[in-house]
């Protein structure tokens, strides 16, 4: 099949949910298919076409980007293309035979006209797409509640975890000894550095985790997206020595992070649609603490999940579960999570291309 990707944004230039998901489609389907990517990223593969739209405020560049990514896609004389809906979706306006990856519909929860031209261009593009992927029934069933969408155009293809990746001990180790924390209890969080994550609540919780529990350690990983937050949260901890905010870091030091950390926290405040970071934790055999905004997402135990914005309540359940059993619950998390794999994924998005293709 000759087949369109349109990524605003692509793995490893951009670390994240979004980007991973669409990199992993396309090492498995590049070598049958003839693939062109359409991102903003500078990324080195040779399928790759680099989109560059100057850099205006965040929804106007990729507005920008959609357009051209969009006109580009539709003479480009595709079977399928496939658009990954993390600012890109409004390339489904000028293409044919799209399917469209909806990962959350987080932005409804947020004011602005913005997020209202936003809500009716979506609904406008789905209607269009010949089918919508959705990650998890809890972004399946937002999207019928707030779009009049027919519900057997939507397929919810659940994200996967390369399990060979993670639970390596021995990075782990060189974690510990290069930041001098062997005989801590470490707390580890990952992801973008952006309000949504929350990280401003899980610095306040483990101020009063401290205050129970000595020998703990937090470590907050991530991309510096939005560096005046980053600023913010420096100035939050500060007095805090056994706390560390580490920017930008590599694959293997995430993976090593991972492997080091005894539990995992993720304090966002805002709509989750799926939640891969905690799929890696649970690859890793640990245990988390999560907020309630990944409540109904089906890999993850509600039991683990306590009210988002509430440090208080954070902090209870960190302290519950680093004085448990928590590496026999980190087992139990990472049988869990051997039902999800990339591959089994991607076989269900080849049919659903071939289902699009054949009309």
């Amino acid at each position: 099949m000759k087949i369109c990707l349109i990524s605003k944004q692509f793995y490893p230039k951009t670390i994240g949910g979004a980007e991973v998901y669409m990199y992993e489609i396309y090492k498995r389907i590049k070598k049958d298919n003839d693939i062109t990517i359409l991102t903003y990223d500078d990324v080195d593969y040779e399928e790759a076409e680099v989109i560059f739209v100057p850099k205006l405020h965040f929804t106007v560049s990729s507005f920008l980007f959609s357009i051209i990514a969009g006109l580009k896609a539709r003479f480009g004389d595709y079977d399928i293309v496939h658009i990954n809906g993390y600012w890109a979706e409004f390339s489904g306006l000028f293409v044919r035979n799209d399917i469209v990856t909806i990962h959350d519909v987080g932005f409804l929860m947020k004011k602005g006209v913005l997020n209202k031209i936003r809500f009716f261009i979506l609904g406008a593009i789905m209607k269009s797409a010949k089918k919508v992927i959705t990650v998890s029934w809890k972004t399946k069933e937002e999207i019928l509640r707030h779009f009049k969408i027919k519900e057997d155009k939507i397929e919810v293809i659940p994200n996967g975890i390369d399990l060979g990746k993670y639970n390596s001990g021995n990075a782990g180790e060189e974690i510990r000894k290069r930041y001098g924390i062997n005989e801590k209890k470490i707390i580890f969080s990952f992801g973008r550095f952006a309000r949504n994550k929350g990280y401003e609540y899980l610095i306040d919780a483990f101020k009063e985790v401290n205050q129970k529990l000595k020998n703990s350690y937090l470590i907050i990983a991530g991309r510096a997206e939005d560096r005046k937050y980053v600023e913010e949260l420096e100035k939050r901890a500060k007095g805090i020595n056994n706390m560390l905010l580490l920017q930008n870091v590599s694959e293997d030091e995430k993976l090593g992070l991972f492997s080091a950390c005894d539990i995992y926290c993720q304090p966002s405040i805002a709509e989750e649609g799926f939640g891969i970071a905690l799929l890696e934790a649970m690859a890793s055999g640990k245990a988390f603490v999560a907020t309630k905004t990944f409540s109904g997402i089906e890999h993850i135990p509600e039991e683990f999940l306590v009210e988002e914005r509430n440090a208080k309540e954070l902090a209870g359940k960190i302290i519950e579960l680093l004085n448990s059993d928590y590496k026999e619950i980190g087992m139990k998390m990472r049988r869990r999570v051997e039902n999800y794999s990339w591959d089994n994924a991607v076989d269900e998005i080849l049919k659903l291309y071939e289902e699009v293709k054949m009309g």
